[in-house]
């Protein structure tokens, strides 16, 4: 159970966005497209104009997917209105499912039919970002354990994304006031929220970390204008070793010292002390950056002991519901104390020179004029 954030589970359904509601003839013109429709996706293109400057989108212009994305965040809306009939609204979430491309495997005991409404769900309330906040969100992905391979039954769903605000919100003398964050409330065990653009590239010039291990997971939602394509061929040119390097030890350290020193732990903060820890020593045996995958970081557990110690705490996390408390395991404490010391008694390589924003300021506004076009 996270903390922090307001955590809110649904009863019901709540009040539409809004924003997301059409006018009666709006209305009428979606509900007879809908009708009409068989499910296949390529239909999408003869949606009225009106629907599409209604949904901020250009006319049978952009990406299909974010046209089904936002249509079927108008459909919902009209639903939760009486609006729009069930049966009819099953069409919307036939073409959802026929455009929804490649779904997650389940993790934590899930069955597939679980993960598929969840990433339908995840899919909804992107589109409903979009519209309630006016934005276009670049990219979306899985952060967290399911990401890393060892998320349980009761796991949260960890959504982030990267998203651009219309040009003239960065044009602007109160730009540097101004929130470059959205957050949701964790809902329905979904803990979705994000980083403007500017920011995201402020910080991957930074070499941040977990914006790097965004950009590797292994569970993507969303993508738009070869984006992320774009800011991986420029990692070579903003990564940083010493970064990477202290992020990871200092979470080690922070996480062992603050869940792992009385007689009773939680047992599955070992997981989370250990992932950072493996992470260093990955990038010590000189193989590059560190991957998201918890199993790939194993590799470098050479003590079976260790290993078969840590292979029993995620095959019961992955297995079962969140790991409890339990009595302190003194192997891996050990082992944890012997890393820590040897990794901080090694010399730290000198540190990088500074870097130049030059690409990523050229990044900054292509991507914003893909998006959003020439505005006037």
């Amino acid at each position: 159970m996270k903390t922090g954030k307001k955590r809110i589970k649904r009863t019901g359904g709540g009040l539409a966005h809004p924003d997301l509601i059409p006018d009666d003839h709006l209305a009428r013109s979606i509900t007879s497209f809908l009708e009409k429709q068989s499910g296949r996706s390529h239909e999408i293109c003869s949606l009225p104009e009106k629907v599409f400057r209604f949904m901020g989108l250009p006319y049978r212009g952009g990406n299909r997917v974010d046209v089904i994305g936002r249509l079927g965040a108008v459909a919902d809306a009209m639903v939760e209105q009486g609006r729009l009939k069930q049966y009819t609204a099953r069409t919307m979430t036939k073409i959802r499912l026929i455009d929804a491309g490649t779904e997650p495997t389940p993790q934590g005991g899930g069955s597939s039919q679980e993960a598929r409404n969840v990433w339908r769900e995840i899919q909804q309330r992107l589109a409903r970002i979009e519209l309630e906040e006016n934005v276009a969100i670049l990219y979306a992905c899985e952060s967290g354990s399911r990401a890393w391979g060892f998320a349980s039954a009761d796991s949260d769903w960890d959504v982030r994304f990267i998203y651009a605000k219309p040009l003239d919100w960065y044009l602007s003398i109160e730009t540097g006031r101004r929130r470059d964050v959205i957050e949701r409330p964790i809902e329905d065990d979904l803990d979705i929220n994000g980083w403007d653009v500017r920011k995201a590239l402020g910080l991957f010039r930074k070499s941040n970390p977990p914006l790097l291990e965004w950009l590797d997971s292994p569970i993507v939602y969303k993508a738009r204008n070869r984006f992320v394509y774009r800011l991986h061929k420029l990692i070579s040119v903003y990564y940083s070793f010493n970064a990477c390097r202290y992020h990871y030890l200092s979470m080690a350290k922070g996480n062992y010292h603050e869940y792992l020193q009385g007689e009773q732990v939680r047992l599955k903060k070992y997981l989370y002390v250990l992932r950072p820890l493996l992470a260093v020593n990955w990038m010590e045996q000189g193989k590059g950056r560190a991957p998201v995958e918890f199993s790939r970081l194993l590799e470098c557990v050479q003590d079976e002991t260790v290993r078969a110690l840590v292979d029993d705490l995620v095959q019961r996390k992955v297995a079962g519901n969140e790991l409890g408390e339990g009595p302190r395991v003194d192997a891996l404490n050990q082992y944890i104390e012997r890393e820590l010391g040897r990794l901080d008694e090694l010399p730290v390589p000198p540190d990088e020179k500074g870097r130049t924003s030059g690409p990523l300021n050229d990044l900054f506004r292509v991507v914003l004029k893909e998006t959003w076009g020439d505005e006037e």
